[in-house]
Parts: C-alpha cells; structure tokens; sequence
C-alpha cells in the first residue's frame, strides 16, 4: 500500500500548549491508535482529510494518516507526535501512537477502507516493530466510542486481519494448498476464529514464528486476565 505524502506545513500544525507555548515533540512510535473520521459526507475521503490538516485544521487536532476506499495520506512524519488521543500533552496516546483514520464517508467503500488500513497498520508494525497487542482503538486512551464501527462487534476481526496482512509482509505465507476441510478441520477452523486466533482463511498456508506469535498473543492476553 503506498502512502502518499501531503505534510502539514510547519505554520498550519496543531501544537501542544506547554506552558503557553506551541510545540511539537519527537516520537519514537509504539502504538498504533485507530480513529473512524465519523464523517459520513460525500467526499469526505482521505484526500479531503489531508487537505483539511494540510490547510490547517481549525480544531486542535492532528493524526498521521488517513485511509480510504483506493489509497492513504501521510499528514505528520512518523516521527513527530500527533493530538489525535484525548490523552494529553503527557499521555501515551498522543506522545507514543501512530494516529490513523478510516474514513467513513457515505460514497465510498468502508469495506475496502478497513482492507487498505490492515495493509497500511501491518508495514508501520513491520516497520517500528510494533506488536498486534499494540494496535488499540481510540477508546483505549481516552473512553471515546471510536473507532465506532469496528467497535461494533468487528474489532476483533479487524486486528485478525492486520495480523494476516503483517504475515504476508513477512513472507509468513510461502505456500498454500487448496482443498476442501473436513467436518473436525471445520470445527477448528470455527473456534479458532471465534477465539480470534486466526481470520480463518487459508486455513492450509504455511507460516513462519512472527505470524504464530502474532496470532497468539490475542489469546495469551485473555488467559492473562482471566488468571489475575
């Protein structure tokens, strides 16, 4: 997936207010923060967002990425915090995430966004060697219901198919063979995806230990709850 870049120029940027002063701080990324743009208006694509931050955005908001049915902007370096967390000058959604918003417009394709976003999380993973159990929604730094459709029951879904998506980069998928499952491989096949350990397709591809890891730790973390 290629990124296009449209960067906010210096004069248009939100910035931090730290102590009455405007500043930019410099970020070693380690989270992935996923937004909906919650703009359903026709037209209100990826491009449209990237010219609203790169002709300044009057609210104080800024996020790295914006993603649609056919491509995806760059508005902030990957090495420059964004104000797209709710968490605050300090907070680590803001100071240490990747912002990315799906746009949500009602004459594009949301399907197609979310396919492209899975493509563009899994080469940023791939990239800042950031883990699947790192790519959080919106909600997890500040409580806000965002991004609301995946929130709706497709989060899950989501992370599975970012993780197939990572694979691939990582040249986890080297082989597959086709054939029809039978009724006990159904049955796997079922569980393994209700428990969100795999999205269930290929279910015969070959994989190396990064998209194992991957696909487990989902699982691992519940365990870990349950045990504490």
């Amino acid at each position: 997936m290629v990124i296009i870049q449209m960067l906010i120029p210096d004069d248009k940027k939100p910035k931090f207010n730290v102590g009455g002063k405007q500043v930019t701080f410099p970020m070693d990324p380690e989270y992935i923060t996923i937004h909906e743009t919650a703009n359903t208006a026709k037209g209100a694509n990826d491009l449209a967002h990237a010219r609203l931050q790169y002709n300044g955005n009057r609210r104080q908001a800024s996020w790295h990425l914006q993603v649609d049915e056919d491509s995806c902007y760059q508005s902030l370096p990957f090495n420059e915090a964004g104000i797209h967390a709710g968490d605050g000058v300090n907070g680590k959604g803001n100071r240490k995430s990747i912002g990315i918003e799906i746009c949500v417009n009602s004459d594009g394709d949301f399907e197609k966004a979310i396919h492209n976003a899975s493509k563009v999380v899994a080469k940023l993973m791939k990239q800042f060697n950031i883990p699947s159990h790192k790519i959080v929604p919106h909600k997890h730094w500040s409580g806000k219901n965002c991004p609301a459709r995946l929130l709706n029951g497709r989060w899950q879904e989501f992370i599975n198919i970012c993780i197939a998506q990572r694979g691939i980069l990582e040249k986890g998928v080297s082989h597959v063979s086709e054939r029809p499952l039978n009724e006990r491989e159904k049955e796997i096949q079922a569980e393994a995806v209700r428990l969100g350990i795999t999205d269930g397709k290929n279910p015969f591809r070959e994989v190396n230990q990064m998209y194992v890891w991957a696909c487990l730790i989902p699982l691992a973390q519940r365990i870990e709850k349950l045990e504490k």
